[in-house]
């Protein structure tokens, strides 16, 4: 199972929404919107087996539905999600005020998975993390 986020992950910097714009990056010219997600969809193809996990603020922040959040992947790697760390029957306060490696975890002892993998830029108390920059320049 891999746990996924979005921001500083699949593509670099924060991503913002303004009417009439839509989703942006900010602060990262010559960058798009999830460049990096071909990339993981190609490094997984070989391991048909790994299933994602949204670990992406973006469920709570868009206040989409899990599948909506998801099919801004790519399509091999909508088909791979199975869920998100946060879900709207969870207490959002309680959620938020946990480290993302808190997060992960109360994951993995929810959906108990044989093995599991993290990546995102936050490594706040979180093993097994494949941790990004978060800005390409840095």
């Amino acid at each position: 199972m891999l746990y996924c986020d979005f921001d500083a992950t699949l593509h670099p910097g924060a991503v913002y929404r303004k009417k009439k714009i839509g989703l942006f990056l900010f602060g990262c010219p010559g960058h798009s919107l999830f460049e990096h997600a071909p990339l993981l969809e190609t490094l997984l193809e070989p391991y048909p087996d790994v299933s994602i996990v949204l670990l992406t603020n973006w469920v709570q922040v868009y206040r989409g539905s899990i599948a909506r959040v998801a099919n801004y992947l790519p399509p091999g790697l909508v088909a791979r999600v199975v869920g998100a760390t946060y879900h709207s029957r969870m207490d959002r306060q309680a959620f938020t005020s946990a480290s993302r490696g808190e997060q992960v975890w109360s994951d993995v002892l929810r959906r108990r998975p044989s093995a599991w993998l993290a990546i995102d830029d936050d490594a706040q108390d979180c093993a097994k993390l494949v941790q990004t920059k978060s800005r390409p320049d840095s």
